[in-house]
């Protein structure tokens, strides 16, 4: 309903650049992602001065579409007009974790943190790329801080999961190291 009524807006409107965003972003909530990308495309070439608005879009919906590569370039194309956008850091981030590229979306994450350190999703998805480097101690941090910052956040029961699993990982280490008489060494130290 929304779509059609956005679509009576003339293109002569003071507000047509808007109504363009609306429809770009509405299309891509309904997973029309072609159709987000002609929005956001015909917004580019009408508004150029808001770009890296467009190119924001264009990469989420590129993102969505399993085309990794293609959005990565809109969201450097962001980064290039405006270094400190932090969502920006954190959906290039998501797009290399996707690809299981952790090397890149940790730098990308820790660059979001930089920027805006109250970004929970970057704390949360941080710690899972720690996880997968076999970083327990950091990713303990990471979902930490997902958690003090917004107990309510969309991770925060995946967080609050992924603690109770390294907490029971470290146990079973601490068990088993206690329990071995080869490791007497190891044991003085603990």
């Amino acid at each position: 309903e929304a779509i059609s009524l956005y679509k009576t807006v003339h293109p002569s409107d003071t507000n047509y650049s808007k109504i363009l965003f609306q429809l770009a972003l509405t299309t891509y909530f309904d997973s029309s992602y072609d159709e987000s990308i002609g929005y956001a495309k015909k917004g580019l070439e009408l508004f150029p001065e808001d770009a890296y608005e467009w190119y924001g879009m264009l990469g989420n919906a590129y993102d969505n579409m399993k085309k990794p590569e293609e959005a990565i370039s809109y969201y450097n194309k962001v980064l290039e007009l405006n270094p400190n956008h932090y969502r920006t850091w954190y959906n290039k981030g998501i797009s290399f974790y996707n690809q299981k590229n952790y090397k890149d979306a940790k730098a990308c994450f820790q660059r979001c943190l930089l920027i805006y350190p109250y970004y929970t999703s970057a704390h949360y998805f941080l710690a899972q790329v720690y996880i997968q480097e076999g970083k327990p101690v950091p990713a303990f941090f990471a979902l930490s801080a997902n958690l003090m910052m917004d107990p309510t956040n969309r991770y925060a029961f995946n967080a609050t999961s992924t603690l109770g699993e390294l907490a029971k990982a470290q146990d079973n280490v601490i068990k088993n190291t206690i329990g071995s008489d080869d490791n007497f060494e190891l044991l003085q130290e603990i």
